[in-house]
């Protein structure tokens, strides 16, 4: 009989768990989110930014004035887009909804530093979980728009998003303007443009009520709901097309969503969550390698 000496076992298990390692951090990143998930759905939320979102067609569109609780603020086209899920119960839209924004994130930073992100203690509130659980939470889909960001750098067409929803973080597609990809520009415009056009044949009379929602949107106190960074956004855009056009003329592709984030109409807690579609762009280990467009040699020595 051949005696297995206690040291010996113990180096092999040593030795399985340093090879297996991004499973097991993978896999304790997914215990994390899954207990998120559940205590949230456990919970629920009947009167947060998702309920607005699947009680937007009860009336009139844009019948609650901005700011006021519960009001319906995005373009006409993501209502329309998320007319089939509208259409079921409140609880079964929350939970989906739910599932949608968690599976945003492990896309963009993967499971292991899902399950880290939920478990920061910043940025917060009293009373708040840090900017990730609290957009997810609160249902705001800015993690949706993380993802567009990110997929948008290789998928230009998937700026509509952001630029349908919170409108002014849309001002990251210059990075192509700036680098002189005028054909990825041309994506994400026409993109965006087509979407428009269809959703005007659908309804024309609620982009009407939109722009004159957004002209209206811009004499609105927001800064009252800016508790982190209490910066109004005349002062917050320049800053972020600065950050901008250095990141675009020296490949830092990071740096478009931390413009995004700069360039929100309203920060607030959640805005910060647009943070995480930085970290698949700072090499760090257990992300995702998302596919980006080959790099182009511009005038300045490029940078990782």
């Amino acid at each position: 009989m051949t005696t297995v000496r206690r040291g010996d076992a113990a180096e092999r298990i040593r030795t399985r768990l340093v090879a297996n390692w991004k499973l097991i951090a993978h896999a304790a990143g997914m215990a994390v989110v899954a207990f998120y998930v559940l205590e949230l759905l456990d919970r629920g939320w009947w009167y947060n930014d998702a309920y607005g979102f699947w009680n937007a067609w009860s009336g009139g569109l844009y019948d609650i004035p901005w700011l006021d609780h519960g009001a319906y603020v995005y373009s006409p086209a993501f209502a329309q887009a998320i007319v089939p899920l509208a259409w079921l119960p409140w609880e079964t839209f929350w939970f989906i909804w739910t599932l949608i924004q968690f599976a945003a994130l492990i896309l963009i930073v993967g499971p292991a530093w899902s399950g880290i992100i939920l478990l920061l203690p910043w940025p917060s509130l009293p009373g708040y979980a840090n900017s990730v659980p609290a957009t997810i939470e609160n249902g705001n889909p800015q993690l949706l728009i993380a993802l567009a960001i990110v997929a948008g750098l290789r998928w230009p067409g998937a700026w509509a998003v952001p630029i349908l929803t919170k409108v002014t973080p849309g001002v990251g597609i210059l990075w192509f303007a700036i680098r002189r990809e005028w054909r990825s520009l041309g994506i994400a415009l026409g993109t965006t443009a087509l979407i428009v056009a269809v959703s005007a044949i659908l309804s024309a009379d609620l982009w009407t009520q939109w722009f004159g929602l957004l002209a209206e949107s811009t004499s609105a106190n927001t800064l009252a709901k800016e508790p982190i960074l209490p910066l109004p956004l005349v002062v917050r855009l320049p800053v972020a097309l600065i950050i901008l056009v250095w990141g675009a003329l020296t490949n830092r592709y990071w740096t478009v969503p931390i413009t995004a984030t700069l360039a929100l109409p309203a920060i607030q807690l959640g805005g910060f969550a647009i943070l995480v579609a930085a970290m698949p762009f700072l090499g760090l280990p257990l992300t995702p390698r998302w596919p980006l467009p080959q790099r182009r040699e511009l005038d300045v020595p490029a940078a990782g």
